[in-house]
């Protein structure tokens, strides 16, 4: 772009005369100034400062916008973070809470089946006394007849 406009000044100091002749253009609102190609030049010359200086302005209004909303999006992230760890810490002591009763509850749990284990030993230690009620004579006999008959009913099984 600078090439360019080296360029330009340089073929327009070698023809000063062709800058400052005037051009015959019919625009509405123009009839009465005289146009030359160095003003018309100019005029352009000025439109593009314009654009560049609107550019560079609204870059900068950008940029601005950029930070800030960086700016934000990072105070969000360390409010994210610092709820994310404050609830992490809740959560370690809730479940340090739920492990502390669930230690509680595997040990009342060990102790009732270590109570049932020495209650079974203590049962089959103790004498077995029969029961001599009638009916429950008549059961036992009951008992005693159907794991007779099971046994002969394997027994023969076997032979065949």
């Amino acid at each position: 772009m600078i090439l360019l406009l080296l360029g330009g000044a340089i073929a327009a100091q070698a023809n000063l005369d062709a800058l400052h002749s005037q051009l015959r253009v019919v625009l509405p609102g123009l009839s009465g100034v005289p146009l030359t190609l160095f003003r018309s030049l100019m005029a352009i010359g000025a439109a593009l400062v314009v654009l560049w200086v609107a550019g560079l302005t609204d870059l900068a209004i950008a940029r601005r916008q950029i930070r800030s909303r960086h700016a934000a999006v990072r105070s969000m992230e360390r409010a994210m973070t610092e709820l994310k760890s404050t609830e992490f810490d809740r959560q370690r002591s809730v479940l340090a809470t739920i492990e502390r009763r669930l230690d509680v509850l595997a040990q009342e749990v060990r102790n009732a089946i270590t109570r049932r284990e020495v209650e079974t030993v203590v049962e089959s230690q103790r004498p077995i006394r029969p029961d001599l009620t009638p009916g429950a004579i008549r059961t036992v006999r009951e008992h005693v007849t159907v794991a007779r008959t099971r046994d002969n009913r394997l027994n023969e099984d076997d032979r065949a």
